[in-house]
């Protein structure tokens, strides 16, 4: 089990690999694509598993990351802080 930030640390790190997939939703889309489809079987399959676990509980997650968002001392906001703060220490 990591720290109380890694999942959020490393959720921040999957939208900024989004980001860098390119500008447009449609491109990032046909990029993913095209990279996903060009993987061995035995690796998609267990994306794919990746990829149902992290979409399940983040839908899961949802209500309660709606309402805490929306109270002042949320656990998001230190997270936010958390990970703005990253690469202050070098």
């Amino acid at each position: 089990m990591g720290t109380q930030t890694d999942f959020w640390l490393l959720l921040h790190n999957l939208a900024e690999a989004t980001r860098e997939e390119g500008r447009e939703s449609a491109a990032r889309q046909a990029h993913l694509e095209e990279s996903f489809g060009a993987m061995p079987e035995a690796t998609r399959r267990e994306i794919s598993r990746d990829f149902r676990l992290v979409l399940a509980e983040l839908s899961n997650f949802e209500p309660a990351w709606l309402r805490l968002s929306l109270t002042r001392s949320s656990p998001l906001e230190s997270c936010t802080s958390a990970i703005s703060g990253i690469g202050d220490s070098h």
